[in-house]
């Protein structure tokens, strides 16, 4: 699965995040019997969600964080003679249906049939064009920049605990990176020998860079000819676009690919494989863990309050 959330740790600062809806995956319910859990309870097995034993330990709520931050900046800004326009949310409903709440980009047929290899595109949610349109502005007004730095600076003040937070000491940098390579999915012997299933597959389509692995799709070439390399200036394609932009081309080849990795039993036993690597180190680090909810806790608290006293 493809992350979004490069920028993530960024989202206090400059408003940026992915295109994940923030919902935390929810303990199973009592009375679903039969239904696989996570060592901790925490997560419920998903495939359709690319759920992962590890998802609650990743970050904050995202889209709460961004929705404490526009409150504060509204009124913050506002002072300071600013209208501050705040980070749109996602349509009711839509994030979680392109991009989980660990913000992994989401693929199956459907997916494919509407936005190909656009990966993390929440149609009718333009975060990341605001997000762009506000850095030019800050560009172009220095006065709006320096409000909103002195805005910033101010909630970091006011809030301690989003300051400890955002800023991420060197143990807690090292613990994400420990989380992010304990889903080895992709180096289970048996995913290794379903990709070549896969690749067969895919044959008939004629494809002249057909990857070895479907997490690299699409290959350079095919990433060229549907708009996916528009250059290190350009808008990130798979963000600027909208479907309405995504060819009929793409739409038959990523729904082909969303086919054979059904078809071949690699996504199954990705998944698999992911799930199960990932519960072996949520047992195996339950304390370093546990202190990491209750900071991520913590953060979601602060933000409640902070919706609350300025919205």
């Amino acid at each position: 699965m493809k992350y979004l959330r490069i920028i993530a740790a960024l989202v206090l600062i400059c408003g940026l995040a992915s295109c994940g809806s923030g919902e935390k995956a929810s303990p199973t319910a009592p009375n679903d019997k039969g239904a696989k859990v996570s060592a901790d309870g925490l997560t419920r097995y998903d495939m359709s969600k690319w759920r992962l034993p590890t998802d609650p330990y990743r970050e904050a709520d995202t889209i709460l964080i961004s929705r404490a931050r526009t409150a504060y900046f509204r009124y913050c800004m506002k002072s300071k003679g600013y209208t501050y326009q705040g980070r749109p949310e996602p349509p009711e409903g839509q994030a979680e249906r392109y991009v989980n709440s660990a913000g992994r980009s989401l693929f199956d047929e459907k997916i494919a049939s509407e936005v190909g290899y656009h990966m993390g595109i929440v149609p009718g949610w333009n975060v990341y064009q605001y997000s762009h349109d506000t850095i030019e502005k800050s560009k172009t007004d220095p006065g709006y920049r320096d409000a909103k730095n002195s805005c910033f600076n101010k909630l970091m003040d006011q809030y301690p605990v989003l300051k400890t937070y955002e800023e991420k000491s060197e143990t807690g940098n090292a613990l994400l990176a420990s989380i992010g390579g304990a889903e080895q999915g992709l180096e289970d012997p048996k995913v290794k020998k379903l990709a070549v299933t896969w690749k067969q597959c895919m044959k008939p389509l004629g494809l002249s860079d057909l990857p070895d692995n479907p997490v690299l799709m699409p290959g350079p070439q095919l990433s060229q000819k549907i708009g996916l390399n528009p250059g290190a200036d350009a808008p990130q394609s798979a963000i600027a676009a909208s479907p309405g932009t995504v060819s009929e081309y793409e739409r038959k080849i990523a729904v082909a690919d969303a086919k054979c990795r059904i078809s071949s039993g690699w996504q199954q036993a990705y998944y698999d494989a992911d799930w199960n690597s990932a519960d072996a180190y949520v047992k195996k680090n339950q304390k370093e863990l546990s202190a990491r909810l209750g900071q991520i806790k913590q953060v979601e608290a602060t933000c409640r309050e902070i919706v609350k006293k300025y919205s």
